[in-house]
């Protein structure tokens, strides 16, 4: 938590922390009260023994905008699976929440079309996605090995922060699954449909999850 003011509020997106967002943002503390928030399951939020559902992660940052007292004047700033988040966060609670910036919104308008576009970006997250069993024990694996993942992931990936790298594995199998349940069965058309001009994308014109166009659409 930074500064006073208004609330605004950053939710990561999946296997993401509070380190996603690098400080890049603290200079708004003069201006906003800064909340940086660790989805339910991930970073150093508590991690639950079952798959949570969007009722149990809209629950969690419900009780923390409450204890934090977020509940006038809200500006939700989310990022990949966050965006789901804050979109039905918002869409439950549209007299708090002033407006939302979504930064890589995963659009998809069923399941079959969020498990073909995973198949068409990452072979490997789509394997997951059709197989739990496989899915479940390779989560089991990172957890048995989290130490020795968190000194050699940094140096694997050079090209992104140490610290973002280093918290992709604070999670566990009941986390992960419950998130793409949520990512591939909820689509965020719905809310949004309700939210209105509240919103605002910030989308890269070569993401890898949305085209632009359906973006605009």
């Amino acid at each position: 938590v930074l500064g006073e003011g208004d609330p605004l509020v950053f939710i990561p997106g999946y296997q993401g922390s509070t380190e996603f967002w690098q400080h890049s943002f603290d200079p708004l503390a003069s201006r906003y009260r800064l909340l940086f928030v660790d989805a339910l399951g991930f970073g150093r939020s508590p991690w639950p023994d079952t798959s949570p559902t969007l009722e149990d992660h809209l629950g969690a940052l419900r009780r923390t905008f409450l204890a934090q007292g977020a509940v006038r004047g809200v500006t939700l700033v989310a990022h990949s699976f966050g965006t789901l988040l804050a979109a039905y966060y918002a869409d439950r609670y549209p007299e708090e929440v002033r407006r939302l910036f979504f930064l890589g919104s995963p659009v998809f308008t069923d399941e079959a079309d969020a498990r073909k576009r995973l198949r068409e970006i990452s072979p490997i997250a789509a394997l997951f996605s059709l197989n739990p069993l496989l899915a479940r024990e390779a989560c089991m694996a990172m957890c048995a090995f989290r130490p020795l993942l968190e000194a050699v992931l940094p140096r694997l990936k050079p090209d992104l922060p140490g610290a973002v790298v280093h918290d992709a594995v604070l999670h566990n199998w009941p986390a992960a699954d419950g998130a793409l349940r949520i990512l591939l069965t909820r689509p965020i058309a719905e809310p949004l449909s309700r939210i209105g001009s509240k919103v605002t994308f910030v989308h890269g014109t070569a993401d890898g999850i949305t085209p632009l166009a359906r973006i605009h659409k």
